[in-house]
Parts: structure tokens; sequence; C-alpha cells
């Protein structure tokens, strides 16, 4: 930090304004601020460990100062620029430029997206994840750097919403599905926003975000009191809760409009997948070590189960002879998923009543046979074969030995 001060102090004497990112240095103002800013830098850099390389550095200057500019720089290996140039990963110059950097940037993500398309015919839950939390966190840092850009995005929602969707999810959705996709996992989607809408928003909620930050910048103060520096952390949380508020209130009027041009089936759904906890597994990385890897036609399935798509490779009809459908697949007694979701339940109570130290912990386990007891409630199970589901020691007291059961205990 008091490297850092004895830096700053020394550079202070050009009426440049300066600000450094670890070691990317920079000015703006007036050529002859920004030629002592430079000349100051080389004489007092190396003494502070900083060393400025003229060959990788650029004057950028509006095209009228271009031979003013030369002129003064006559003596460094500095390159000067009239159009634009990047800075920290995002364009800074004049419109075209920057229109043109972000086409370029904009294209090299299709072709990423469209090489995701590709991996997920095999590896949907992995190429979902790595959209989310990678592939689209490149152009959300250029959305919030640079303004005006959500024209140019165009090309970009195309491949989303021709390839990587149909190819990942499924390619059934319609323009409200498209919405709801959008809206984060809490809200019913799945993360993957429409960039053309997105853009200035984000944007706009960066550069308010950030006004302590940037008010602190234009100060140029090198002497920077406790007192200021706790009044600018304030301020910047402040800042972020209230940009975040916003941001929310604006998912939820989009959650409102979408829900509205559901059918009644399918909002009744959707309100089930806004309830908490009911998307997390939507956000969870796909780790094999801790069994969250879904292989595609679990994926594909858990998808279409959360939007009520057609399941693809079920039959028609049931062997029961009913006719087959997401409802009857789940209640069905013939297909066994009412057992299969008994028993699941039961290891799981098994394995976290032994994770949490119980003893004699057993499976189901037969009742003592019935000797004329009789029951308060009439749903007691009474037959002769009539067993617990888990009953365990020592949850609790030392010598009592609690058991778990339910409607469907045999």
């Amino acid at each position: 930090k008091q490297w850092y001060q004895r830096r700053v102090r020394a550079l202070s004497l050009s009426n440049a304004k300066t600000i450094f990112y670890a070691d990317d240095g920079s000015a703006a103002g007036k050529l002859a601020a920004v030629k002592q800013w430079w000349d100051t830098l080389c004489l007092a850099g190396p003494g502070l460990g900083y060393f400025p390389n003229a060959k990788k550095s650029i004057l950028l200057v509006k095209p009228q100062f271009l031979d003013s500019a030369k002129a003064l720089f006559s003596n460094t290996n500095i390159q000067i620029l009239t159009e634009g140039t990047r800075y920290l990963g995002a364009p800074l110059g004049s419109d075209s430029f920057r229109d043109q950097f972000v086409s370029d940037q904009v294209t090299g993500w299709c072709r990423e997206l469209e090489e995701l398309s590709i991996a997920s015919e095999t590896e949907p839950q992995a190429s979902f994840s790595a959209y989310c939390v990678g592939l689209s966190k490149k152009w959300l840092f250029l959305m919030r750097t640079t303004p005006c850009i959500s024209h140019l995005f165009h090309p970009l929602e195309h491949t989303i919403r021709t390839l990587f969707l149909p190819k990942t999810i499924t390619p059934l959705f319609s323009d409200t599905h498209r919405n709801i996709f959008s809206l984060p996992a809490r809200n019913g989607g799945i993360g993957i926003s429409d960039p053309t809408k997105i853009a200035d928003d984000e944007y706009a909620r960066s550069v308010e975000a950030t006004a302590p930050l940037s008010e602190l910048i234009n100060e140029q103060n090198t002497h920077i009191t406790s007192e200021r520096a706790d009044r600018a952390t304030v301020d910047l949380r402040v800042a972020k809760h209230k940009v975040l508020t916003a941001k929310r209130a604006k998912q939820q009027t989009e959650l409102e409009t979408a829900s509205a041009e559901l059918d009644p089936r399918q909002k009744r759904l959707h309100e089930e997948l806004c309830q908490r906890g009911a998307s997390t597994w939507v956000t969870t990385l796909p780790l094999a070590e801790h069994g969250f890897l879904l292989n595609k036609g679990e994926f594909h399935d858990a998808m279409a189960l959360r939007y009520d798509f057609p399941i693809e490779g079920i039959s028609h009809t049931c062997m029961c002879g009913k006719p087959n459908s997401m409802e009857h697949c789940l209640s069905c007694p013939l297909g066994g998923y009412v057992h299969l979701r008994h028993n699941q339940i039961r290891d799981l109570t098994a394995n976290m009543l032994s994770e949490a130290g119980c003893r004699d912990i057993t499976i189901e386990p037969h009742l003592l046979p019935i000797t004329g007891e009789k029951f308060k409630y009439k749903t007691a199970n009474t037959d002769d074969q009539a067993r617990l589901d888990v009953p365990a020691r020592g949850c609790g007291l030392t010598w009592i030995k609690p058991s778990l059961t339910s409607k469907y205990s045999t």
C-alpha cells in the first residue's frame, strides 16, 4: 500500500487524470499534461519498481490532434492511434471502432457457441453449465463496460435460439418459453438471457453501481482519509443494493408477464418451479464425484418435466391399459415408481441417521404381532406382516429408539 501511494504521489505533479489497475497505468487529459505524466513515469517509475515500456504503450487522440501528438511524442516509441484501441478488454475510441470491435467479438462467440452446441449432443448438462458459468460471462463483461451495443448482439441471439437451445434443451420451445428461459433459475428460468434485451440495462446498472468508485477516481486525491474511504465503501454498498433491488424487481415483472401467457396447467407448474429449492439442480455443477452428473437422457427428461415438454421414447399407452402421461407414470402402481420413491426416501433417511451417529439402524423390520391392542387412529396398520421403515437407536436420548413410518409401509 505504501509503495502504491508513493507511486501515485510521484505522478501527481501532472494535470492528467491517472488510474492504475495492477501494472496497467493510464492517463487522460490534454497532450501536454499526458506528456508530462509520461516523462515523470519514465523518470520516477524504475525507482518504485515500475518500468514503462513504450513499445507496448498506446496514445489515443482525436484526429485533429494527430500531428501535434506525433510532434510531442516524437522521441518515444509510443504507438499513436486515432480510431480506438482495446483497454482492459473493452473498446475505447470512436463509435465505428466500438461497433467493429463488438461485432468481431460477437462473431468469435458465435463460433464458440456452435462448438459448444456440438458438445451438447452428447453432454448437454456439461455444455449448459459451461455456457452459464463460463462463456456467457465474456459478453456480460463487455455489456457492462460498453454503451449502446445491444443491436450488435442479434447474431449471438440467433445462434442461441436456433442452435444452442434446440440441441441442449429442446427444439419445441415457443417465444413464451424463450422469455422464461431468460429468467434466473429461482424464477423458473434457466438463466440463458437474450443478449439483445439486457445489454443496455447491464451497462446502466454497472455505471450506477460503480459511481462511488468513479467519483473517487475523478477526485485524484493522493491523500485519502479513512473517513473518505469509509464513506466510499458505504456508498458503494448502498449503490450495489439499489441496483440489485431494481434488477430483481424487473425480473419479477418479466416473470409475471411471461406467466400470464401460459395456460393454467403450465402456470401451475411454473409456480412450483419458483418455490424455494425447486430449481437448485439447474445451477448445480455437474460433478460426478458428488453424483450431480446427468447423462443426456436424464438431463433432457429433467428439462421436459420442468417445462411440460413431451418426453421422447415413451409409449402412448401404459402397460396397465390406461393412456400414458407424466402424471400416470409417477402414480401407476404397475410401473413401481411409487415404491421406488418411497424406498429412495427410506434409504436416504437411513444414511443420514448413520452419519448422525445413530446405532442399531435397520431397514423395514417387522413389528410385534397384535394381541388385542386398540389404536387411536383408524389408519394404523394392524396386519401381521406390518413393518417399520427405519428404526434407529441413539437419536436424541441414548436409550430411546425412534422410528420412521409412512403410509406406504406394509
